[in-house]
């Protein structure tokens, strides 16, 4: 039986993708990112006015059933995550120079508050 290889044994090579692509592609990446980020925004903000605000029985409204409450919580963590996905990029420090980021605008503030 052979021994088990080490962890400093295994080499694993993971390729980036920014090696073959051109600038319009990482253009139509980032706008497709934001795209998607701002549907998924709008859509989790009506679904917390739904049931916060539009109440069709107010004896019995719709954050007293759990499925609502559920909802509610996902929506605004989906919030939380579609707005860090939105701003993407533009959360980058703007002296950072990397050929594949377009339009950072953010400093080290914004960069860490993104993660």
């Amino acid at each position: 039986m052979a021994a088990a290889a080490s962890p400093s044994d295994i080499i694993i090579i993971v390729p980036s993708g920014r090696d073959d692509m051109t600038r319009n592609e990482y253009l139509t990446i980032q706008f497709l990112q934001k795209l998607s980020a701002f549907l998924s925004l709008a859509g989790s903000l009506f679904i917390v006015w739904q049931v916060l605000f539009n109440d069709d029985n107010p004896r019995n409204p719709k954050i007293s059933n759990i499925y609502h409450r559920i909802m509610l919580v996902l929506s605004f963590f989906d919030i939380l995550s579609s707005a860090g996905l939105f701003a993407g990029n533009w959360a980058i420090p703007e002296d950072t120079a990397y050929e594949y980021i377009q339009d950072n605008i953010g400093n080290t503030a914004t960069c860490d508050a993104q993660g």
